[in-house]
């Protein structure tokens, strides 16, 4: 449960929440993502407040917003490649031939080195395949704001690097907006404007 909690994050920013198990922070991403309902408060994404948005425009908000879970997520049933390309099947997107769809595929699979485990059936991938794939389907539509759950979790700092390559890239060129999670305040080699610490549902001061 979120108590009393104020968090502005500008566009472009990169922030670190970190905190123990338990203490919301999985809790907030689904908040910013549109995923859980407030019971009071309200929760603002580009000066829009989400609980004010219809249907439609809560489906483009979600859209715009790229999300990685901690341990969430990949179907077992698919390959590391068909589970990197769930979101054109859920969204509405500019470029729905297959061919672009492919290059968008082995553009994103490129750059977070997962070419080679694109036919892999998602069960059998290491640990630091299905994070990255995670993050590559989080990314794969280049959205304006994107929220990382323990990013660090089941990621060696050499398997992490092409990630925050590919997020800093973004951070750069399309002026991406990162929220991330983690336990602990070493967040090494990802790069953040500003660590803030939750506590009891709380930002503590």
């Amino acid at each position: 449960m979120l108590l009393g909690l104020d968090l502005a994050v500008a566009a472009g920013e990169a922030v670190a929440v970190i905190g123990r198990s338990g203490s919301g922070k999985s809790t907030l991403l689904r908040l910013i993502a549109g995923m859980t309902n407030l019971r009071a408060g309200k929760v603002e994404v580009g000066g829009r407040e989400l609980s004010n948005l219809t249907y439609a425009e809560l489906q483009a908000h979600r859209c715009a917003t790229g999300v990685s879970f901690a341990t969430a997520g990949l179907l077992a049933n698919k390959t590391i490649g068909d589970n990197i390309m769930l979101p054109f099947e859920y969204h509405t997107v500019p470029e729905p031939s297959v061919e672009a769809v492919s290059a968008r595929l082995r553009a994103i699979a490129d750059e977070l080195q997962l070419l080679d485990d694109l036919r892999e059936p998602a069960p059998r991938a290491s640990a630091a395949v299905r994070k990255r794939a995670m993050i590559a389907r989080a990314l794969v539509l280049e959205p304006a704001l994107l929220l990382l759950d323990e990013p660090d979790l089941g990621l060696t700092v050499s398997e992490a690097v092409p990630v925050v390559a590919a997020i800093e890239r973004r951070r750069r060129e399309r002026g991406l907006t990162v929220v991330m999670t983690m336990h602990h305040p070493h967040h090494e080699p990802y790069v953040v404007d500003r660590v803030l610490r939750l506590e009891h549902g709380t930002l503590a001061r």
